[in-house]
């Protein structure tokens, strides 16, 4: 468990290896079993390439039932909350807004999230995705939920308030909110 905390990290590094809250393999961009059963809650992270990063097992093997709610994430360089290979996540309530020095950032990013992923309530404020989803819920036993979400997009480039690619299964995709601006606003 990881509550009530503050997190600054490099508000102006690119690299990988500047993370806020990190959960891996060996490394920051391997996947390994090694979190499960956390909560994520009331913590505010600045900086860093990804605000949270969770990299799971793999596309088969899950971790499990991690919880990502009220969190403050800002001025990340890639990803806000970045969540790879998990089963039952959960990502609640959070404001993440990015740094907006790069055109390719992700508010939320989540791969290969399995059995009922949850994607509640959150406001995203970001240049490029603001909520990217590939291969969600391919588990069919549990409906998942993108709901209730917020998303403001200022790029002037290409803007993805929300992509659900590839293969989305039983998904609830309800009054979430787009609002997609110019660079200028």
């Amino acid at each position: 468990e990881v509550t009530g905390c503050k997190v600054n990290v490099s508000t102006t590094s690119t690299s990988g290896y500047s993370e806020g809250i990190l959960a891996s393999g060996a490394s920051y961009s391997s996947s390994g079993n090694s979190a499960n059963y956390n909560l994520i809650e009331g913590n505010e992270i600045t900086g860093g390439y990804c605000g949270i990063r969770f990299y799971g097992t793999n596309s088969t093997t899950n971790c499990v039932q991690n919880e990502f709610r009220e969190n403050i994430v800002t001025e990340f360089y890639y990803a806000g909350i970045m969540v790879y290979y998990q089963g039952q996540v959960v990502v609640d309530g959070n404001t993440i807004i990015d740094r907006g020095t790069y055109s390719n950032s992700y508010g939320i990013y989540s791969y290969y999230n399995r059995t009922g992923p949850q994607y509640t309530r959150n406001y995203i404020r970001t240049q490029y995705y603001g909520m990217y989803t590939y291969r969600v819920n391919q588990d069919n036993t549990t409906r998942g939920q993108i709901c209730n979400n917020m998303v403001v997009m200022y790029g002037s480039g290409y803007n993805y308030g929300l992509r659900v690619y590839y293969y989305p299964y039983k998904m609830d995709i309800d009054n979430n909110s787009i609002n997609m601006l110019t660079q200028s606003d």
